[in-house]
């Protein structure tokens, strides 16, 4: 309850970027316009030197600490380290567009970086933290995927399905608004 989202300014061109973005990503994609816009608010900007790190493979992901990024530019390359291999690894891809995002396993699970990233040119990466994901994203799919329920349950022609049927209709629902 005492939890504020944090708020960092942008314009709304980057405002627009951002939620070009976010739109492409299965896990914002049951938000809400206003929970949407909390989560664009939160966004924090960076700004990168080439040959700059972001992420490091291995790395343990704190609740405040950047977890998802998004490209508004530059490049950035992925290395993979294997055991025998030293540290970055080897090179197993570059991220060169704008709204492509990366880190969000360690928002979904907890989980250690997979990878390394690191700036190939300079960049600009917009993030938000694990803290932030989990209380505007994950409570928000939750309280979507009830609301979905509840309606599947009152439509005539799906009530001989199983709730486990429902459900995974309801994991595939998208609202869409109109004026």
């Amino acid at each position: 309850p005492s939890w504020k989202p944090p708020v960092h300014t942008k314009t709304s061109e980057q405002r627009v970027r951002i939620q070009n973005a976010v739109s492409k990503s299965f896990m914002f994609a049951a938000l809400e316009e206003k929970d949407l816009r909390t989560v664009i608010d939160a966004f924090e900007e960076h700004r990168l030197d080439a040959g700059q790190p972001v992420i490091t493979q291995g790395a343990e992901v704190t609740s405040e600490e950047p977890g998802l990024y998004v490209i508004e530019a530059g490049e950035l390359d992925v290395f993979k380290a294997c055991q025998e291999e030293p540290a970055p690894g080897k090179k197993v891809f570059t991220y060169d567009q704008q709204g492509q995002s990366f880190g969000e396993l360690a928002l979904l699970y907890s989980a250690p970086r997979a990878a390394t990233v690191m700036a190939k040119t300079q960049c600009v990466l917009w993030s938000i933290d694990r803290n932030t994901f989990n209380h505007c994203v994950k409570d928000a799919a939750k309280k979507a995927k009830e609301r979905y329920e509840t309606f599947l349950r009152r439509v005539e022609l799906l009530k001989g399905l199983t709730d486990l049927e429902r459900s995974k209709i309801a994991d595939v629902l998208r609202s869409r608004t109109y004026g």
